[in-house]
């Protein structure tokens, strides 16, 4: 298996992108989808806490939820699966 090696400035980039995208899920939906808006402003809500895992060096941590978020996303149909993959791939 091959290991790619992420660097900060590209996982922080990713995050930049998901922050960008969860605001724009989130303004999108009316009280008929409560249930989905609360689950999005939580994963929202993560985001700033990823960043301090990242300054704090705890990037196996800032994983998990990234992981966690990407599965949000993709239990809504918001992205594929092939869609988030590209997400954490560094660019070519």
């Amino acid at each position: 298996m091959k290991r790619i090696f992420l660097s900060l400035h590209s996982i922080e980039n990713t995050l930049k992108n998901f922050n960008l995208s969860w605001l724009k899920l989130i303004t999108m939906y009316d009280d008929r989808h409560c249930d989905r808006r609360i689950a999005l402003n939580h994963a929202f809500s993560m985001l700033s806490e990823m960043e301090n895992f990242l300054k704090e060096g705890r990037r196996e941590k800032f994983f998990r939820w990234l992981g966690f978020l990407q599965g949000v996303l993709w239990s809504f149909s918001e992205f594929s699966l092939n869609e988030l993959r590209n997400h954490n791939r560094p660019p070519e």
